[in-house]
């Protein structure tokens, strides 16, 4: 074998007349048997993540969903309080959406209270342009799912908004339902008589951190699911659901810990404090969200070469 020359160099083997060598390539079995290492779809997962400037696709939807949240908060507040009381559709409202952007309570009450006292100049079609608003982080996740599935959107435009229309209204679904269930084990630890308080009962405690990342990974899932421009299957898309879900559910509390122990937005950026906390907690929840699209991938491509 000729060794001479740099590190870039081709290596020339002299085969003797009338011997043959076998030439083997990696191929789908390698690229199959290296997932199936411990860890190895995640790390597959994360370089993909690297490949598709994950971060950056999280950075539009968290800058999407400044946009889009507020107003959506603001139309279903509306459309809720024409058949309940006022003002308990935004204590509801304040106490989901804050349960769900950690760090953000205050801001997410000033912007109901100031829209109530202008609610008498709203009419339907304010509101329906605050749930058109709303369906921009929408686009944006879609739009980030699909790059990390490799299918670039293949709606109409027509189409694709109905969809996110939909995928809005099912978030207010989301929000009513999460509030009436969460909201009635409360109730449940006021009734039953404990020996210890309910709010630090194990028991009903656990009962809801699981109910909450069971109706988390059911919105990543369906999330998943409708804004995909391939068609997933169920099976295809649990383990990213699973992970984003975790991730979030987990995230939540050390977000938290860290606002009210460790930083100190508001001392730098004074008003804005508040805005720039909703920003980083939306930019982390798209992180994992993009990050369970591209395990999806992952995992999906893995069945098809498999397969194939």
């Amino acid at each position: 074998m000729d060794n001479s020359g740099g590190p870039g160099d081709v290596l020339v083997r002299r085969i003797p007349p009338g011997k043959h060598i076998l030439l083997l390539r990696p191929g789908r079995g390698a690229t199959i048997n290296r997932l199936r290492l411990p860890g190895g779809v995640l790390v597959e997962a994360f370089r993909r993540f690297q490949a598709h400037s994950g971060t950056y696709l999280a950075a539009a939807i968290a800058y999407y969903a400044l946009l889009s949240v507020f107003p959506f908060l603001l139309g279903a507040t509306a459309l809720l309080s024409l058949v309940l009381d006022a003002q308990q559709v935004r204590s509801a409202v304040v106490d989901r959406a804050t349960y769900y952007l950690p760090g953000s309570a205050e801001l997410v009450a000033s912007v109901l209270d100031e829209a109530s006292r202008a609610r008498g100049q709203a009419g339907l079609l304010s509101v329906i342009f605050l749930l058109w608003s709303a369906t921009g982080v929408v686009g944006a996740a879609g739009w980030a799912i699909n790059r990390a599935l490799d299918a670039p959107p293949a709606r109409p435009f027509l189409r694709q908004k109905l969809v996110e229309l939909g995928m809005v209204a099912g978030a207010g679904v989301f929000l009513w339902a999460s509030t009436l269930l969460l909201g009635s084990i409360r109730l449940l630890g006021r009734l039953v008589p404990l020996a210890m308080p309910p709010a630090v009962d194990p028991g009903l405690y656990i009962l809801g951190a699981g109910l909450s990342a069971v109706l988390s990974f059911g919105m990543f899932a369906v999330a998943y699911r409708l804004l995909a421009a391939v068609k997933l299957g169920w099976r295809d898309l649990w383990p990213g659901a699973v992970v984003a879900a975790l991730g979030v559910e987990v995230g939540k509390h050390l977000f938290v810990l860290y606002v009210d122990r460790f930083a100190g937005y508001s001392l730098v950026y004074g008003s804005l404090g508040a805005v720039l906390v909703f920003l980083v907690w939306a930019y982390v929840a798209a992180v994992l969200l993009t990050f369970g699209a591209e395990l999806i991938a992952v995992r999906r491509d893995a069945g098809n070469k498999s397969g194939g």
